[in-house]
């Protein structure tokens, strides 16, 4: 579902996060889909859809900006 989803971005992204620090510096990468802008692909795809939307680049975004302010 939705939530269960983005949220294993989230929660591997916090993960990351000290490792990365530690490593002073880093990247972290999130991959989308081409459904996100086309979410009448097929039946169920439209909360695939929703997901990859919610990844790329709003809540790339929203972390970063959390993580620069923490």
């Amino acid at each position: 579902n939705f939530q269960s989803d983005l949220m294993q971005a989230v929660r591997g992204i916090r993960a990351a996060r000290p490792h990365l620090a530690n490593a002073d510096g880093g990247a972290v990468v999130l991959i989308s889909s081409t459904t996100a802008l086309s979410p009448t692909n097929g039946p169920g795809q439209t909360a695939y859809a929703t997901v990859k939307s919610a990844l790329a680049p709003s809540i790339t975004s929203v972390l970063a900006g959390c993580w620069v302010m923490a």
